[in-house]
């Protein structure tokens, strides 16, 4: 089959051999005694997806082989390499973002599967990293401050490659533009000063009467995630809302601070002011899962309308990670129709 689609696409450089997305390693009786004696089933996938990359060498002797380090073949194998036309893409899918790996106590063993995976495959070593809240991309995400020294440690401990997995389908994910200036100069240069490129883009972005607003929103946010992490909370890329990691006092300073930015932005342009309309989204997005929690004043069914046409009116079409563009139709009507935190879950 890899021999196949390639054939078929000659100019392919890369072609990816890996476990399929989910927890169901193989545990027949021959299979089982080759992971006990690599000490890890990735020994296991490793020598099947070695086999195929030898095969293709010979008649494709530029592509390279590509295979997952993921979930239950995350930790490397003690006997097998991969060969000189396999990477390997290491996935930190376990760990916290509301904090840096590396000091946040909370990374699950990733940052001891990563230095020995650099060993194992060095200059072949690639990651999959997750930037986005996948169960809810119209949710605050307090993954700012672990971007750069996550990026740093992954070239430090020899990876030659980042993948910064975002959301799809929606045009306005929590601060994703902001994300993506930050990591695509990071991945540049992963010495740049995060806090820099953060203040630049939201002077320029946002523009210079609203960004002291915004910087302060994001200050909340962020500042939240990492004080959470100092309490052993864990904040992955699968939450559903705030309250594990934010206040209902912080959150709402928050989204305030947001509302101030989009006011002193009509002094700059309607551009700018369009902009934060479109991140106050996810604030909006936030009050309303939490409405009954904190016992918010007004209507509820009132704010998740006006949620929905403002959706409408940026062309929203997923808030979640999904491959179905009716999802967020649906999601809309439960939303309307009863208690948002219960029907969700």
């Amino acid at each position: 089959e890899t021999l196949r689609r390639l054939r078929e696409d000659p100019a392919v450089d890369y072609i990816s051999v890996s476990q399929n997305d989910w927890n169901g390693p193989c545990c027949c009786v021959k299979c089982k005694a080759i992971i006990e004696e690599e000490g890890a089933e990735s020994g296991l996938y490793l020598r099947f997806v070695n086999k195929i990359a030898e095969a293709v060498e010979r008649e494709f002797p530029n592509v390279m082989v590509d295979t997952f380090a993921y979930r239950f073949t995350r930790k490397p194998p003690k006997i097998t390499r991969p060969r000189h036309n396999v990477t390997v893409r290491l996935c930190d899918i376990e760990c916290a973002f509301n904090a840096p790996i590396e000091t946040s106590g909370l990374d699950d063993d990733f940052l001891e599967d990563l230095k020995a995976w650099g060993r194992v495959a060095p200059g072949n070593l690639y990651i999959w990293d997750y930037t986005t809240d996948f169960v809810s991309y119209m949710m605050p995400h307090p993954n700012l401050n672990s971007l750069a020294p996550n990026i740093r440690l992954f070239a430090r401990h020899g990876a030659v490659g980042v993948f910064e997995q975002g959301d799809a389908l929606c045009s306005a994910g929590s601060f994703a533009a902001l994300e993506h200036w930050m990591i695509s100069h990071l991945l540049w240069d992963p010495d740049r000063d995060a806090k820099a490129l953060r203040d630049e883009f939201i002077r320029g972005y946002y523009g210079p009467a609203a960004a002291s607003h915004v910087m302060e929103c994001r200050d909340m946010v962020d500042g939240a995630g990492v004080s959470a992490a100092k309490r052993g909370i864990k904040i992955g890329c699968y939450h559903l809302t705030v309250t594990n990691f934010m206040d209902k006092t912080t959150a709402l300073n928050a989204a305030r601070k947001l509302d101030d930015a989009i006011i002193a932005a009509e002094s700059d342009g309607t551009d700018y002011v369009r902009r934060l309309l479109r991140e106050k989204l996810s604030f909006d997005h936030m009050k309303i899962v939490s409405w009954d929690q904190w016992r918010l004043s007004g209507s509820k069914k009132e704010a998740v309308r006006k949620w929905i046409d403002d959706c409408r009116r940026f062309g929203v079409e997923a808030r979640c990670e999904t491959t179905d563009r009716a999802d967020f139709s649906k999601y809309c009507r439960k939303l309307l129709l009863s208690d948002p935190t219960r029907r969700i879950r």
